[in-house]
């Protein structure tokens, strides 16, 4: 291969602190610092890594993660480079474990730690955590790495859905890092094949916000200096919530672009080179051609000095498994307390399973089966405060919300069910007199809390809507199959409404739907209808507006499964200022907020050549102020 042949590497990195984040604990590296040559032995090695956020020495672990790991692998004798490369990371974990060991305050420091070495025209990465390596080429963008999160192992192991994945609380919770275990799991990724035009991007979880399509298109556009900038910024931009970190490496066959000028962010320096002179360059090509004489007469004593510095890999307990990932951790030494915890958790006894487990991630904050203890803790919590919800008492309800909120403070829903039950509980607290009996149509306009236990047909208007085609029950409303599309409102204005129903229905096609009404209101003469639709399909639920014919889809979920005995979807509507939350029975499918805040009425609709019932049916809310 001719040098005008030979793959040319244009690179810059940077990291920041963010926006919100009082330390660093992003860290990144290179080795060698000071050329971009591909052809050299070792070639080009760019390492990030993540401490982990919220523990004491997530910076130390970072910064020995990346140390460790340019420093073991150019010093590495072996002749592999995929092998130079595990033993960096294993002797970095190694490292950290030992650091940790002797001091209390680091004890569960740890780190995300993900390197790709480019050498000649082949990539090897090396993985572990949740740092990430995308790969651009021909207009399109790949991650190559699989995030080692514990919703990704769940994933994996069919224990969640693509779906339920995606809104699944602690997305973020690491199932493999360095340093927390004596012996690491590494995932090794080898033959990649290096080809001009394409473009590498290491980055940790600090860019998350930041889609895949904006990442395509500014590394694209952009030389590497710039486009680390330009994602940096948009990160944070984005909330800034998080450390970020950013190496790009672009490759072609020109003359390599020079690594960026020094620059500091935050006391983070981006690597680059130093110019040497001509002399030094002699006197160090004279220096090699020495040591190389010396390296093969001594070879033996040269090797046995190598092995003594590296850390040594365990191959009875780390070993390379058919897809590049290292095997078995050892024994967990918690068993008998996850025994422990796990009998308490059948039995009920939800606060003692969760001490137990707490006492296990205290000392081992990586350990997957206690992480998922304290999850199904959590949503143990979360089934018992919806109940308490459906019952109406907030007070026990919020309880049980707060639990799950310290053991999952990132989860969003359970914050948006605390406000709910906050909400309710202040408009009980007022002096108003909860209404028990049915509902007139002229109630006084002095707010209050509406409770409907008994159901006649003055409070509802069934829009012209003939009486052989509805039966109005006591909680029920059935609704006959005709031609036409119906519609039934409950005639009292609400505020923070909540429905709780049963729908049972045939829905001959996929096109049928049944639908649950809020915030109905009527304007212009009546001729004007504009309220929120959740439209119940088969295959698939969505939350529309509708404003006077026009529907604006404002979310999308699946369709849930039919309950297995009555066949029916048990669901619940809740409205609370400017929200809206959908549930089938205590699990919550999906939310939405808009800019203003929700009034009106209730009600149902259902479609042409549709049979529905809806029962169980239980309405609550705020009287809307005249």
């Amino acid at each position: 291969m001719t040098d005008n042949q030979k793959l040319q590497i244009e690179y810059s990195g940077l990291t920041h602190i963010g926006m919100v984040r009082t330390e660093n604990q992003d860290s990144f590296g290179k080795f060698p610092e000071s050329d971009l040559n591909l052809y050299s032995e070792k070639g080009q090695l760019f390492v990030v890594a993540d401490g982990m956020g919220g523990h004491s020495g997530g910076k130390q672990a970072s910064s020995i993660a990346v140390d460790t790991v340019c420093r073991i692998y150019s010093e590495s004798g072996q002749f592999n480079i995929a092998d130079a490369l595990l033993s960096s990371i294993v002797a970095a974990n190694s490292k950290i474990y030992e650091a940790a060991g002797k001091s209390s305050e680091l004890s569960r420091m740890g780190t995300t730690c993900t390197a790709l070495v480019m050498h000649e025209e082949n990539g090897i990465i090396g993985h572990v955590g949740d740092s990430r390596v995308y790969r651009i080429e021909h207009g399109k963008i790949e991650q190559i790495t699989e995030d080692h999160t514990q919703v990704q192992a769940m994933l994996k192991e069919g224990v969640l859905t693509p779906e339920e994945a995606k809104v699944y609380p602690s997305k973020s919770v690491l199932a493999r890092a360095l340093g927390v275990e004596e012996k690491v799991k590494v995932d090794i990724l080898q033959n990649i094949t290096l080809r001009t035009g394409q473009a590498y991007l290491l980055c940790s979880d600090g860019l998350a916000k930041v889609t895949e399509s904006e990442i395509l298109k500014i590394v694209t556009d952009n030389s590497t200096e710039i486009a680390c900038k330009m994602l940096v910024e948009l990160a944070n931009e984005r909330g800034g919530k998080d450390n970020v970190t950013v190496q790009i490496i672009k490759i072609g066959t020109k003359k390599s672009v020079p690594l960026p000028s020094p620059e500091i962010i935050n006391e983070t320096k981006v690597l680059t080179p130093e110019p040497k002179k001509n002399k030094t360059l002699i006197y160090t090509s004279v220096i090699l051609i020495l040591l190389v004489l010396a390296g093969y007469a001594f070879k033996d004593s040269i090797t046995s000095l190598f092995s003594s510095e590296s850390t040594p890999v365990d191959e009875e307990s780390i070993v390379i498994s058919n897809n590049g990932e290292l095997g078995e951790e050892g024994n967990d030494i918690y068993k008998d307390l996850l025994l422990r915890a796990d009998r308490h958790f059948k039995s009920g006894r939800f606060e003692t399973a969760m001490d137990l487990y707490k006492e296990i991630l205290d000392e081992a904050p990586m350990n997957l089966a206690a992480i998922q203890g304290i999850n199904n803790v959590a949503l143990s919590f979360i089934k018992i405060a919806d109940e308490k919800m459906s019952e109406n008492n907030f007070e026990e309800a919020l309880s049980y919300y707060y639990k799950v909120e310290v053991l999952q403070p990132e989860n969003e829903k359970v914050k948006s069910l605390i406000r709910i039950c906050e909400n309710q509980i202040n408009y009980s607290s007022t002096e108003i007199p909860v209404i028990n009996e049915p509902v007139q149509q002229n109630l006084p306009k002095e707010t209050g809390i509406v409770v409907v236990t008994n159901f006649h047909s003055a409070e509802w208007n069934f829009l012209n809507l003939p009486s052989n085609q509805y039966n109005l029950g006591n909680h029920e409303i059935e609704f006959a199959a005709s031609s036409t599309e119906k519609k039934s409102i409950f005639r009292q204005d609400l505020t923070n409404a909540e429905i709780s129903v049963e729908i049972k229905s045939n829905l001959p096609d996929n096109k049928s739907m049944v639908g649950i009404i809020i915030g109905f209101n009527q304007t212009g003469n009546q001729n004007k209808e504009e309220y929120y639709l959740l439209n119940c399909q088969r295959s698939e639920f969505t939350l529309q507006k509708i404003s006077d014919k026009n529907s604006e889809q404002l979310l999308k979920m699946n369709a849930p499964p039919l309950d297995d005995k009555s066949g029916s979807w048990k669901l619940k509507v809740l409205s609370s200022d400017n929200r809206i939350h959908i549930f089938n029975e205590t699990r919550l499918l999906g939310n939405w907020e808009g800019s203003e805040k929700i009034n009106g009425k209730i009600g149902f609709s259902v479609g042409q050549d549709v049979h529905a019932r809806f029962y169980n049916l239980h309405l609550r809310g705020t009287k809307k102020v005249n």
